[in-house]
């Protein structure tokens, strides 16, 4: 594909083919009604491709948000969990019809449950690196928990009602609820 910009010849390969494709469709309907037949065809690449990089239409789901999400948090320098948040939630209001048929999905492949983990072992991740501990206690794992639940359900429910209130407010919200030792802990002030 050659860039107009740069006049360079740009190479996408079918995973990238087949993230934003699933990101289109999603934007238009939800996954429940998606077949890996229809994604295919959309995207104009074969079944085989299509399973050399994803076990099903979720892991696709999963991977299209990963890769829109570490671009948004790749876009914020020195990066903040108050930061995290409010970007969260304009990210979200940004992909609003994604995010809305996203979320509708049911069952144990759910779009909830794989950013409940997401936002765990972001999380993790996170206060690991920013107190340089190999280990973090089961106290602290249960406020990441916490966190990471709470975020995802109340993203969830805005979404689901319209996203009326502003992205502001939402981070507003949930940082009223965390305690000063979680805010101390994620740098929150």
């Amino acid at each position: 594909m050659f860039h107009p910009y740069t006049k360079e010849v740009c190479v996408i390969t079918a995973k990238e083919v087949l993230i934003q494709g699933m990101y289109e469709l999603m934007s238009k309907q939800s996954i429940n009604n998606l077949t890996v037949d229809d994604i295919v065809s959309y995207c104009k690449v074969s079944r085989s491709s299509f399973y050399r990089y994803f076990q099903d239409k979720y892991d696709l789901m999963h991977c299209c948000y990963k890769a829109h999400i570490e671009k948004m948090l790749d876009s914020i320098p020195d990066i903040r969990a108050k930061d995290i948040g409010r970007e969260m939630f304009i990210f979200v209001r940004k992909h609003k019809n994604f995010f809305t048929n996203a979320f509708k999905t049911q069952g144990s492949d759910s779009f909830e449950t794989f950013l409940v983990n997401y936002w765990y072992d972001f999380l993790k991740l996170s206060i690991k690196d920013k107190t340089g501990t190999c280990s973090i206690s089961p106290e602290v794992c249960d406020y990441i928990s916490f966190i990471a639940s709470g975020m995802t359900q109340v993203a969830k429910q805005w979404t689901l009602r319209g996203m009326s209130e502003p992205p502001e407010v939402m981070t507003e919200r949930a940082e009223k609820v965390l305690s000063d030792e979680v805010k101390e802990l994620l740098k929150l002030h």
